[in-house]
């Protein structure tokens, strides 16, 4: 099993220190519009063609651009999109998905996600409440079957919107959740069995001590794999659906996702998967493709085009494609911060960061709704702006790198092409 040295909290942690570091903002200027006039032919004037040749060398010059950040990064694949407008105005891959098959990335090259996956994990839980399903104060007890307690604040309910927010004083005991890992094959623990198993006083990987943090649920923050798990593990005994085929209904088949599955068994070439890599002595190794119980808190994998496509349901208001997916407001709840006085920038599961070419190199002085996830071999993004809809997501498999110079070039030159498409 994978020791908990790097794990889907290891972004978290990381994001949180840069936004507290001045970062160096003298990266090379990012391309102007990559895209080619597809109507141009041999009678279009000299200024067209020389619009066309711009395009074409900005092509390059952004491959070029990503090429060397992700040698610098040792991370051998990438791929990006960028929603504008309410339409994805661009998407494009670079690199390698697998060195040994020799695939190479493109925008339907499946990533595994990491912590990224809660944004999707949440949009399913709304989509439920929208519905009736629950309140976002109702006590997780009701649906899941067993007494869901803090030991040391006993009577003091989980509630979803505690949940939601990383409010509810679950904590995450690596000892217990290293059991929830499987390579090359789905869980055999399943997500019911992995949560009752850890947080019911009677379970297997229950531990008093470990698994929950000493505070009253709703007073503190700490961020929490586990408290998403049973987030979502909730959902079954209300529906009576298991948590990924109501995905698959109610969200992937609606937003066209077809690259993206909580499961292993729907790819049927694996060699098609982007592999996450390690970098040791300075060669990639294959991480190997991997799963885990709590699933829903970090186990999607998706295409950076479909993530667009996730984004176009929160730039539409909860429409795409003029069909309604959510109510605007459910998605208007989904990107509101919850407990203010307990952690300002905390909406549900999407938290918010102020990008102002200070504090992260790049940005005009907007609050964007982002989330990352970084697992062994996996380093991923999605940002989304409120104020205009503008969306970009950027997906890798490698880790994440230990200075930031890099992943901010990287970012820069894909927000400078949203300027100008």
């Amino acid at each position: 099993m994978k020791t908990p040295t790097i794990t889907r909290w290891l972004a978290i942690a990381a994001w949180t220190a840069l936004l507290v570091a001045a970062c160096d903002s003298s990266s090379p200027a990012a391309p102007s519009d990559g895209g080619t006039d597809s109507d141009t032919d041999a009678d279009t004037d000299s200024d067209s063609d020389s619009d066309t040749d711009s395009d074409t060398d900005s092509d390059s010059d952004l491959e070029q651009l990503i090429e060397e950040q992700l040698e610098l990064m040792h991370v051998p694949g990438l791929a990006a999109c960028i929603v504008k407008d309410q339409e994805i105005a661009w998407c494009d891959g670079f690199g390698q998905a697998n060195i040994d098959a020799g695939t190479e990335v493109d925008e339907h090259t499946p990533f595994l996600l990491a912590s990224t996956s809660k944004t999707v994990t949440a949009t399913a839980m709304m989509h439920l409440w929208e519905n009736g399903g629950f309140a976002l104060d109702d006590d997780v007890d009701d649906a899941v079957g067993f007494d869901v307690a803090n030991p040391s604040h006993a009577g003091e309910p989980f509630t979803y919107r505690q949940l939601f927010t990383h409010t509810s004083s679950a904590a995450d005991n690596w000892d217990a959740m290293d059991d929830f890992y499987f390579y090359d094959e789905d869980p055999t623990i399943s997500l019911g069995e992995a949560v009752t198993g850890y947080f019911s006083a009677s379970g297997e990987w229950y531990d008093a001590g470990s698994n929950f943090n000493d505070y009253a649920p709703g007073s503190e923050y700490d961020y929490s794999n586990m408290g998403v798990a049973l987030l979502a593990y909730a959902l079954e005994p209300l529906t009576g659906d298991d948590f990924a085929d109501y995905c698959d209904e109610h969200l992937f088949a609606p937003l066209e996702m077809d690259d993206s599955s909580w499961r292993l068994e729907a790819f049927a070439d694996l060699d098609q998967l982007a592999m996450p890599y390690n970098w040791a002595d300075n060669d990639f190794v294959p991480v190997g493709h991997y799963t885990f119980s709590d699933y829903p808190d970090g186990g999607l994998r998706a295409s950076a085009h479909d993530m667009a496509r996730f984004l176009l349901l929160y730039a539409g208001a909860g429409e795409v494609d003029g069909e309604p997916i959510l109510e605007p407001d459910t998605v208007d709840e989904l990107l509101t911060v919850q407990y203010p006085s307990v952690e300002p920038d905390q909406a549900l599961i999407w938290y918010y960061v102020y990008i102002d070419g200070d504090t992260w190199s790049w940005g005009e002085g907007e609050e964007w709704a982002y989330h990352d996830g970084g697992e062994d071999g996996v380093a991923t993004e999605i940002f989304f702006r409120p104020s205009d809809g503008l969306g970009m997501v950027i997906l890798m498999n490698g880790d994440w790198p230990s200075g930031y110079d890099e992943i901010e070039t990287v970012e820069r030159a894909i927000y400078e092409l949203s300027q100008e498409l």
